[in-house]
């Protein structure tokens, strides 16, 4: 068998496309023109201040997503409502910002230079650049996404089940071009830069039910990883399942513009248990991870690597950090 290297890719591998980290998107939002969408930027954000002034984008959600599951709701506020149309201003956020350029020449480097047949992708991002390019360039039949999904195009009138096959890119957070119906409880994934701007300006009937209308998998870093519930179709468990096997299986863990921040405990304990199972799978003793960030310096430098370490100490595996400090795009075309 040849040898795995999983990649980790976090929101510092599409910064420099344009789309802003997590703790920029509600500044860089005010500073732009999303506030002229239909849908109402300024009374989500007031909503946002009055009651999580504090919070990011994702910790918003987190919030969101917690009154969602007790049947809550604030001032009056339909609280499933405003997370849907929070969504729908994300999706049009990146797509304002990347202004149709949804072929990352970084993203690309990666492609051709790094990966290899065997390895596998983990990303956290919500942006769908490197979706577009296996897409664009392979007809669409490219990626596995870790589970099944059904492929929805512009006017589709027949789906089919994509095949757990070819590119593995296991998308732990959602995906703006990752759609369900909460009626039939279907995934589809949508082909393509048209459809994704049509779901994001219209509404799509399902093309199965023929009834409900499909909303985005958009999930921030919480407990809770399962849209439509728990026992359902749209469940992105499995995804998460395929995640703990690759950790399980590789060789050699690369994590590109990640720094497991406070709000994602959830990923901590994930690939600390999923590298803890990995010695008793494996019977290997030490395990060699790469971190690669921008350029950090003196202290920060410090508190960064400190962190890392913490993060993977205490476990049944020795592991064997590796820090190098490089903008993704500069690492991507090594």
């Amino acid at each position: 068998m040849e040898e795995k290297t999983l990649y980790i890719l976090g929101a510092g591998c599409s910064v420099e496309n344009g789309i802003p980290l997590v703790k920029n998107f509600f500044n860089e939002m005010i500073a732009s023109d999303i506030t002229n969408f239909k849908w109402n930027f300024n009374r989500i954000y007031t909503f946002h201040e009055n009651n999580f002034p504090d919070s990011n984008i994702e910790e918003f959600l987190s919030y969101l997503d917690l009154y969602i599951g007790l049947g809550k709701n604030l001032e009056g506020f339909n609280i499933k409502k405003i997370r849907e149309e929070l969504v729908i201003l994300i999706g049009k956020f990146i797509e304002l910002k990347l202004e149709g350029n949804w072929k990352s020449k970084h993203y690309q480097a990666f492609l051709e230079n790094k990966l290899k047949r065997n390895d596998a992708v983990i990303s956290f991002n919500w942006d769908i650049m490197l979706d577009n390019i296996k897409f664009l360039d392979n007809d669409g039949g490219a990626i596995n996404y870790g589970t099944d999904f059904y492929s929805i195009g512009l006017e589709s009138k027949n789906i089919h089940k994509t095949k757990k096959s070819g590119f593995e890119l296991l998308k732990l957070h959602g995906s703006l071009n990752w759609l369900y119906c909460p009626k039939c409880n279907k995934r589809f994934v949508s082909i393509g830069r048209k459809i994704f701007s049509k779901v994001y300006e219209e509404e799509i009937k399902c093309p199965n039910c023929k009834k409900c209308i499909l909303k985005p998998v958009i999930i921030p870093p919480t407990f809770s990883k399962n849209i439509g519930g728990p026992t359902t179709e749209t469940s992105i468990i499995p995804i998460w399942n395929e995640a703990f096997e690759q950790i399980i299986k590789a060789k050699k863990i690369v994590i590109i513009g990640y720094s497991f921040p406070e709000d994602d405990i959830h990923f901590k304990y994930f690939i600390r248990s999923a590298l803890s199972y990995k010695n008793s799978y494996g019977n290997i003793e030490s395990f060699p991870i790469e971190i690669v960030n921008y350029k950090k310096y003196s202290s920060e430098k410090v508190e960064f690597e400190e962190h890392y370490k913490k993060i993977f100490e205490n476990i049944n595996l020795e592991i064997e950090p590796k820090f190098i400090y490089s903008k993704f795009s500069k690492y991507a075309k090594t």
